[in-house]
């Protein structure tokens, strides 16, 4: 049976880019093209600057759009945690003031009425804080979207996990996997051997079999199609 939808097929070795710097310039397109599409039919901007990687890339792309641009950042009382120093460079970028507001212990509700709006039914309660504060933020400035870096992560592969360095050694063979494996062990701050003991046991773990269906709540009788394995 052909699947309607194989992720297979957008990774594969007949279509993926040999070249970094190509693979990096279309991935940059493709988010500049959409950020200023979007930017050119918003026309007034709140964007979240955390001060991280991705609400960067965001901003950066919004340089020299049509919209009415406003810069937000969130601070808390905990060490550490203060980004404006990074922010303010993205906010400066855009000629606009970066408006900053501290998150309180008492933000963090843990009983809240979940919007209905959400394609999720689930917010944690320092999402649900951000969400309120930005909220108050572009009502108080007029504006009509909210940019972001949410998302970020899942685009550029951000794992806590082994995963990447295993993909380098089958993907590129052991030289790059040993530098991947080196890197993983700086930015997680654990010893080079953890870092490879961990990457050996995921690489000897194989695919995983596949969850089994829960047929509890179903009759016994009950025709079921049978299931296909994840490609």
């Amino acid at each position: 049976i052909e699947r309607d939808s194989n992720p297979w097929t957008l990774v594969g070795d007949q279509i993926r880019d040999s070249d970094q710097n190509e693979a990096a310039s279309a991935v940059r397109s493709s988010i500049e093209t959409v950020i200023r599409v979007w930017a050119s039919e918003d026309k007034s901007i709140l964007l979240e600057s955390s001060g991280g990687l991705d609400s960067s890339i965001v901003g950066a792309c919004l340089k020299g759009t049509p919209a009415r641009l406003t810069c937000a950042t969130l601070t808390t009382s905990v060490p550490g945690a203060d980004e404006r120093e990074y922010a303010s460079l993205v906010a400066d970028g855009l000629g606009v003031d970066l408006l900053a507001s501290e998150l309180t212990y008492g933000d963090a509700k843990l009983q809240f009425p979940i919007a209905p709006e959400l394609v999720t039914p689930a917010v944690g309660p320092l999402q649900y804080a951000i969400d309120v504060t930005m909220r108050d933020i572009a009502d108080r400035e007029n504006t009509g979207s909210y940019y972001s870096g949410g998302g970020g992560d899942t685009v550029f592969g951000y794992l806590t996990n082994a995963t990447p360095a295993a993909d380098a050694f089958l993907a590129a063979g052991l030289a790059t996997g040993l530098r991947t494996v080196r890197e993983i062990s700086e930015f997680h701050q654990c010893t080079y051997w953890k870092a490879i003991r961990l990457t050996l046991r995921r690489l000897a773990s194989g695919r995983r079999t596949p969850h089994r269906t829960d047929l509890s709540l179903l009759p016994r009788n009950a025709p079921l199609p049978d299931s296909e394995p994840h490609p």
